[in-house]
């Protein structure tokens, strides 16, 4: 019961972090993209949010979690038929300042997954 409701408040947290963004971009005049870095696809939630609110020609999805990787992957059909005039573009890896492998810490609830060192004290 505590995870649904946990879960219901960051489903609507983003929600309105999402309104933020677009009408922060949408004041700035950018509506009209050739080319959206989408930094942290996670399931999809910013392919949709962009591409349903701006004219993009191209988005890169870059996901770095394997399983939810997997779950974007199904989706990109639906996507790419959804908003056919956009070129989409999903990669499985993560962006960084460097070029290295590591260790991805996944969770249950996949948007708390992280590259980050985990203190589980």
């Amino acid at each position: 019961m505590i995870k649904k409701l946990i879960l219901l408040l960051l489903s609507f947290y983003d929600f309105l972090h999402q309104r933020k963004i677009i009408k922060f971009l949408s004041k700035k005049n950018l509506t009209n993209i050739d080319t959206l870095f989408d930094v942290g696809g996670h399931k999809g939630e910013s392919i949709n949010l962009f591409l349903s609110n701006m004219n993009v020609k191209k988005i890169i999805s870059f996901e770095a979690s394997p399983l939810n990787f997997r779950f974007l992957e199904k989706s990109k059909e639906n996507y790419s038929k959804k908003f056919n005039k956009t070129e989409i573009l999903i990669e499985n890896i993560a962006l960084g300042s460097g070029n290295k492998e590591i260790d991805f810490k996944q969770f249950d609830e996949s948007s708390s997954s992280t590259l980050s060192d985990i203190n589980e004290e």
